[in-house]
């Protein structure tokens, strides 16, 4: 879609977050995906299937995973959550998210538009 709409809508139409993917590159356990609102990060390293999550207002060099704090499971549920949903909408497949759950990939998945599907 065009940038037209946008700006018609005044930024109304502007999404709430924004989508990160990183394939591998100089080591096999450096592919991740991340979601990010400018107020928050959600990362799921793909080969560790683990999760990282930073309040960047109180912490934008990201040196605080908050992933394993309590008073933040309602938060990184809810990115988690999202991730899946748009695992699924783009139709990624099993090699990506089974019943619901970010699945752990120790391949690289290279995926996009231009080149969909995993290597």
């Amino acid at each position: 879609s065009s940038l037209l709409q946008l700006l018609k809508s005044k930024g109304k139409a502007w999404r709430e977050y924004i989508d990160l993917e990183h394939d591998l590159h100089f080591n096999i356990t450096n592919h991740w995906n991340a979601l990010t609102n400018g107020h928050t990060k959600y990362i799921f390293r793909a080969y560790f299937a683990d999760e990282q999550l930073f309040n960047l207002d109180a912490d934008p060099e990201e040196k605080h995973n908050l992933a394993n704090d309590a008073e933040w499971t309602i938060v990184l549920e809810m990115w988690r959550n999202r991730m899946v949903e748009q695992f699924e909408r783009e139709q990624r497949g099993p090699l990506w998210v089974q019943n619901g759950r970010l699945m752990k990939r120790i391949k690289g998945q290279l995926y996009s538009p231009n080149y969909p599907g995993p290597q």
